[in-house]
């Protein structure tokens, strides 16, 4: 049972691979607007995973200090730092995710 099964999703996933490359040879070609429903592009941008990085980090670094054996700890300097650090690490996660962008869609009625 698992054979066939194997089978029939790799020829199915050779067909879709093989449907997306036709239309790809380097050839320009014209289409009507009322053709096109969605363009994007391989890939997106940084700016979203270190804004909720950064958001996180805020918050992180204004605990980091609660408890303080010392009164002297800088809350602000502190969240700018855990700004920095987290929405660097959400950037690299950001990265790791290879999505699209989409840049336009077509308008609904």
């Amino acid at each position: 049972m698992r054979a066939p099964l194997t089978v029939a999703l790799l020829a199915s996933s050779l067909s879709i691979a093989w449907a997306q490359k036709a239309g790809l040879g380097g050839v320009p070609r014209t289409l009507p607007v009322t053709e096109i429903v969605r363009v994007w592009l391989e890939g997106d941008s940084l700016t979203s995973g270190a804004i909720i990085g950064g958001a996180i980090g805020i918050p992180v670094g204004v605990l980091s200090c609660q408890g303080s054996v010392t009164e002297n700890c800088n809350v602000l300097g502190r969240a700018v730092l855990g700004a920095v650090l987290y929405g660097a690490i959400g950037a690299w996660i950001d990265s790791r995710h290879h999505g699209r962008t989409v840049i336009y869609r077509e308008p609904r009625p």
